[in-house]
């Protein structure tokens, strides 16, 4: 059956075309618009195929299953987007595609695609956060400790600490510096070394 004279269809029918190219040849299209017709005035019957099942009686389950749910052509139609205030350093546009693809591909219907991707950027967000507050009550507890291992020189030592560590190149808003075992750990290295050498670079000689 040639497909290209579904170009001649009248306007009426352009809607259906979709399914009428699924059919191969004639006896196929008239055997699957037959089956449609005893579907008419009846109760669908959703019952799971038998795994002999012809091609055609596959194609025709499945777009009916897409027309009932509203299943886009593709994907991409689905139109999903992050929700508002979702951070953008968490926002996987390669990720979420692939979800929406898996989603396409089991003809979830619009509404559920929504709310699974609202659900799911939600826990992901509630994760982050969680994470952030838990790496907040870490740094309050390494600062704690900081603070009663060098009492009223807290804030000397600390910035010693600090203006060594940009010595050394060593990033002082990184995760490692917020440690106390490193601030502690270049502490006693400029204790060593000398403060007046490691502050101004010169400390080359006094490492051995």
């Amino acid at each position: 059956m040639n497909h290209q004279n579904f170009d001649r269809l009248p306007e009426h029918l352009q809607p259906y075309r979709s399914t009428f190219e699924k059919y191969k040849t004639v006896e196929a299209l008239m055997g699957g618009m037959a089956n449609m017709s005893k579907l008419v005035g009846k109760k669908m019957d959703f019952s799971p195929l038998p795994d002999d099942a012809s091609d055609e009686l596959k194609a025709e389950r499945l777009d009916m299953i897409r027309q009932i749910n509203g299943v886009p052509e593709s994907a991409e139609g689905y139109g999903v987007q992050y929700p508002d205030g979702f951070p953008e350093e968490m926002q996987d546009s390669e990720r979420l595609g692939n979800y929406l693809k898996v989603l396409h591909e089991h003809n979830a219907p619009p509404s559920l695609v929504n709310a699974l991707i609202q659900m799911d950027a939600q826990e992901a967000q509630a994760m982050h956060e969680a994470s952030s507050q838990e790496f907040d009550r870490q740094i309050s507890e390494e600062d704690a400790r900081l603070r009663k291992e060098w009492g009223n020189s807290y804030e000397a030592k600390l910035d010693l600490a600090e203006r060594g560590a940009k010595t050394l190149g060593i990033d002082t808003d990184s995760p490692v510096f917020k440690s106390a075992e490193v601030k502690l750990a270049m502490s006693n290295l400029i204790n060593i070394i000398g403060e007046s050498k490691m502050v101004s670079g010169d400390s080359s000689g006094n490492l051995g």
